[in-house]
């Protein structure tokens, strides 16, 4: 673009906070663009959690940067750091920034897949890091995180990956079963959910400027992601980080996200299965 960048960090309930600001706050001029993911944008909304100040569908979606894995760890020193330990212990706790932010997710499909009930969730962390830091003082047993964020911490044994939340097992954990291969014989209900939570986080990481951007700002701003995430020297820096380019256009990422719909009972389960079935 030829601009200067200012990076500016808006973290907080898993993303909302930054959401509500590129809608309440940011000019529509296209000089801003925020970084999200869909998963706890269009759950915090389709769920009616009170915090939410937008309506997705008025975001002027850029592109789809990235998916990313998933995976559920343990903390090297806590007792529950094997899935047979899991399914022994008498209780097993788990840290989570939001329900409804992918981690909530990925924490939900693991124990759905498991079919498990001993566990208990400790909500509220400010952020994945403040996640992370908790484990490592064993303050919790277990989270979920995307595989790139957690795979530094997982090579150096500071973390134990339990399961990849997803069909197919990572590239960067081909050892690490996925959680369905944890339970084969997954009850048809369980594996309902569980396929809801694998699509929704397969949305990935997503690239969003504000209401109203006229037309032809968007446009530029979307020719110039495109042609960035074509080149070899930024997919190579990227994958060096542990992450990978999945570009999808603004056309195709917008028909992706509105094909995730619910009917009212649907809506009510679900909200029961993020938000009830597993106490804090």
């Amino acid at each position: 673009t030829g601009a200067r960048v200012i990076v500016i960090n808006k973290p907080g309930a898993s993303g909302r906070v930054g959401a509500n600001y590129m809608y309440t706050e940011v000019k529509p001029d296209g000089l801003t663009i925020a970084i999200n993911q869909p998963f706890t944008v269009l759950m915090d909304e389709v769920l009616g959690n009170k915090g939410v100040k937008y309506d997705s569908k008025k975001f002027r979606w850029l592109a789809r940067l990235s998916y990313d894995d998933y995976a559920v760890a343990a903390g090297k020193n806590s007792a529950n750091r094997s899935f047979e330990a899991i399914k022994k212990a008498s209780l097993v706790k788990i840290g989570i920034d939001s329900r409804t932010a992918t981690n909530g997710g990925g924490v939900a499909a693991f124990c759905l897949a498991a079919n498990l009930e001993n566990v208990r969730l400790i909500v509220g962390y400010a952020g994945s890091s403040e996640v992370r830091l908790a484990i490592l003082k064993g303050e919790i047993d277990l989270t979920s995180g995307s595989v790139g964020t957690q795979l530094s911490l997982i090579k150096s044994g500071d973390l134990i990956p339990i399961a990849t939340v997803g069909k197919q097992r990572s590239k960067d954990l081909p050892d690490v079963p996925t959680i369905y291969e944890l339970n084969p014989n997954m009850s048809a209900e369980n594996r309902k959910w569980a396929d809801m939570i694998v699509k929704l986080t397969g949305l990935g990481r997503g690239l969003i400027t504000a209401p109203g951007v006229p037309d032809d700002r968007f446009n530029f701003l979307a020719g110039v992601i495109k042609k960035a995430l074509s080149d070899p020297d930024l997919v190579k820096r990227v994958n060096s980080a542990g992450f990978t380019v999945n570009y999808l256009p603004p056309a195709e990422y917008v028909k992706e996200l509105q094909a995730i719909r619910f009917t009212p009972e649907e809506k009510k389960k679900f909200l029961y299965i993020l938000q009830e079935k597993y106490p804090d």
